[in-house]
């Protein structure tokens, strides 16, 4: 069985992205009840109605590194935005 993500988790990788000043951050997906969804998000959504993110490919090897750590296997939706 895949271990969760906690906000634990999510805050302590947030705070290591506001360190190095990142315009991004993880966000739990609102409104999913099955499975524990993790959106990538802006850094503030002040004066943001919608947003397309495409981070880089650093950033999706910084967080498969971190989440590694926990024993925690990604998976991501097509786009790359949402993972679980």
């Amino acid at each position: 069985m895949q271990k969760e993500i906690t906000d634990e988790m999510l805050n302590e990788f947030n705070a290591g992205m506001k360190v190095n000043g990142a315009a991004i951050r993880l966000e739990r997906e609102k409104g999913m009840t099955d499975k524990n969804f993790i959106r990538i998000a802006p850094s503030s959504n002040m004066f943001i109605a919608s947003y397309n993110l495409n981070p880089t490919q650093e950033f999706y090897n910084m967080l498969e590194e971190f989440f590694k750590n926990y024993d925690i296997e990604l998976h991501y939706n097509n786009t790359g935005s949402i993972f679980w």
